[in-house]
């Protein structure tokens, strides 16, 4: 019987693409996937290191399983930001875990996995931040209907909080020809929502001769032929092009949701940030945006960055509600270790960070559905998403990414037109058209 693996993911979609990738090479490798970790000869643990909570909560998780499903032959495998972050000192921290293994080099985790079962050595393998693409082609995508293909890894930015450039390395770009031949294939599979992903979309191309720019790559997917739609994540406002929009503005395939985070209101704070933009030329980007019909704005924000101030905060209050975002992420900032943040200490306190949170909360439920209103009456195609927990129920989303619950009857897939019947801060309700 050939020993079974179990991939427990956390984190950003870019973990998610990756856990798809480490089950496609176990299962070259002749693995075979559990439905639990309990049930599982290899537990692997796809980690996220973007918060201080995100890291904790990996390793809450590793210590669950090592309590209750550990057995003597059990092999525990960390991944994902976290173990390259941590590297050997995870292996100090917690005697269960087997191996530790860096992001680029899950690319090996079969053999990684095949000499630790022969000589049962613990050892991490991390610090090699290069990529082999090819390898890529062996993903195992979890979903009939949407598929990641990244276009990218790693990031050149170096904001001050973030980890992504210390745990996944250097920008470096996937061949053109790689990610269109892979769409291709994809959507003659059936694959009905193609989201081509990168740390930062807007920076394609730029280390290659001759690799083209991100908007002439996703013109040429789009292109592809097919009923299917192309999104991406996620654009770094310093680097927005307009010819994005003009891509958009030609074709119907393409998703019309721009993901810009923002993270600070403040000038003084982005600077300390390293963001590489001030306030103006965000809301010039967001005028921009919002030019495009039936395009919609999300953004990402910190609260209590160190030196924050309420005056600071208010300044996040005032451009959210300029910028007046249809959905947000928001959390509380936490130093990450190696970061340039992280020498500026936690200075805000947790009641204040809390209450601000509080605070930029109430401003998104107000700004979200003052943006789903206008759909109350119109009609959308949207893409079935999955079913909810109300029984009858699925939920749908629309070009722009807005989520629309309604009634099927019977299992639906693909696309389908749906009546907005009414709108809430966070998604919109409505009723089939047949």
């Amino acid at each position: 019987m050939s020993m079974r693996f179990y991939i427990h993911t956390m984190g950003c979609q870019m973990n998610e693409y990756d856990s798809e990738l480490i089950s496609g090479l176990l299962k070259k490798e002749g693995f075979e996937p559990a439905l639990s970790s309990g049930e599982a000869d290899i537990v692997l643990v796809n980690t996220c290191a973007v918060r201080e909570l995100a890291a904790e909560k990996a390793y809450s998780y590793l210590g669950s399983i090592l309590k209750k499903d550990k057995k003597s032959e059990q092999t525990v495998v960390m991944c994902g930001c976290v173990a390259e972050q941590d590297g050997a000192g995870a292996l100090k921290r917690m005697n269960g875990i087997d191996l530790v293994v860096g992001p680029a080099r899950i690319r090996e985790i079969g053999r990684i996995l095949k000499i630790f079962l022969k000589n049962g050595k613990r050892k991490d393998f991390t610090g090699d931040l290069s990529v082999d693409w090819k390898e890529d082609a062996l993903i195992d995508r979890s979903s009939g209907e949407k598929a990641w293909v990244t276009v990218s890894k790693g990031c050149n930015s170096f904001c001050s909080y973030c980890v992504v450039p210390l745990a996944r390395g250097r920008e470096e770009s996937r061949p053109a020809e790689d990610i269109i031949e892979t769409a291709a294939g994809l959507i003659k599979t059936g694959y009905r929502e193609i989201n081509l992903l990168a740390q930062n979309v807007n920076t394609y191309g730029k280390d290659k001769k001759d690799a083209g720019g991100f908007p002439e790559l996703l013109s040429k997917v789009a292109a592809l032929e097919g009923a299917f739609r192309v999104g991406f994540k996620t654009a770094h406002p310093r680097d927005f092009s307009e010819k994005i929009l003009e891509a958009a503005e030609s074709s119907k395939k393409i998703m019309r949701n721009f993901h810009l985070p923002l993270q600070s209101g403040s000038d003084r704070i982005l600077k300390i940030m390293n963001r590489g933009y001030d306030t103006k030329h965000y809301l010039e980007v967001a005028a921009k945006v919002r030019r495009l019909s039936g395009s919609s704005l999300t953004t990402d924000i910190i609260v209590g960055f160190p030196g924050e101030t309420e005056e600071d905060f208010e300044g996040t209050l005032e451009m959210f509600a300029r910028a007046a975002f249809d959905s947000a992420y928001m959390f509380k900032y936490s130093p990450r270790k190696g970061t340039a943040a992280s020498k500026l200490g936690d200075s805000v306190p947790k009641g204040v960070k809390e209450e601000r949170l509080a605070r930029l909360m109430a401003l998104q439920r107000k700004t979200g559905l003052a943006s789903n209103k206008p759909l109350i009456g119109t009609v959308q195609e949207v893409l079935i998403d999955g079913a909810t927990r109300s029984g009858g129920k699925v939920c749908g989303k629309t070009l722009s990414e807005k989520q629309v619950f309604f009634e099927a009857g019977k299992e639906l897939k693909g696309f389908v037109r749906v009546a907005v019947a009414s709108a809430g801060p966070f998604s919109l309700k409505g009723e089939l058209v047949k």
